[in-house]
């Protein structure tokens, strides 16, 4: 049996639907699919918006939604990052799944950042002990220095500080990731003491690896 998830909607309810593929044997070796549509379960958050007064500038921060996909693949594109608009079509399916939360910001009607927060994780350490990730934090070039990553954060955390007392994140060890390094510390996360990953595998005494962004520190901090 395989199943298949698509964006596809039912029009009275408007959900996700996913799709049951059953094939059926028959001895001459022909084959038939009974396909059948069952409507998933899902985990519908309540509508989320948040309006942040920035000088004379509003950022509204909120939940990715089907028709930011395009318009942050092209902002990403605009300051010659490859960032393919699939990438957010799967983010928006995996939150109307309950797998994540994307929070999206617009500064003065402007996308300029997002972040994800992600319910279970795969870094060993935060799955083990049920700890959700905040993850993917990006702010386009132009418009960092103005706090907009400080506030989705402030945004993230109070999400999973309904869920949790506890949060977890892991920052790069690159040059690059210095801001954000000094900007976790500084809101109080700790390092969580396992030491050094590379694509949430330990890595151990004399081990070779790559240097590049899946090379991370694991931190977490009490809400």
């Amino acid at each position: 049996m395989q199943f298949l998830k698509f964006s596809e909607y039912d029009f009275n309810t408007e959900r996700p639907l996913i799709v049951r593929i059953d094939r059926l044997k028959y001895s001459n070796g022909r084959g038939l699919f009974l396909i059948c549509v069952e409507l998933l379960e899902l985990e519908y958050f309540d509508e989320f918006e948040r309006v942040i007064k920035m000088g004379n500038t509003n950022v509204v921060i909120e939940k990715l939604k089907e028709t930011d996909c395009q318009i942050i693949s092209k902002g990403f594109k605009d300051q010659g990052w490859n960032k393919p608009v699939e990438q957010y079509k799967k983010y928006y399916l995996q939150q109307c799944y309950g797998e994540k939360v994307i929070l999206v910001a617009n500064y003065d009607g402007q996308f300029v950042g997002y972040l994800t927060i992600v319910w279970k994780s795969d870094y060993p350490l935060f799955n083990d002990r049920s700890i959700s990730e905040i993850m993917d934090l990006n702010v386009l070039i132009k418009f960092r220095g103005k706090g907009i990553g400080a506030e989705l954060m402030n945004e993230a955390e109070k999400i999973v500080k309904a869920k949790s007392n506890i949060c977890g994140l892991r920052v790069g060890l690159l040059k690059d990731y210095g801001p954000a390094q000094n900007m976790y510390i500084n809101r109080g996360y700790k390092f969580d003491n396992m030491g050094i990953s590379y694509d949430n595998k330990y890595l151990d005494y004399m081990e070779k690896t790559i240097a590049d962004d899946d090379l991370c520190l694991g931190m977490i901090k009490e809400l």
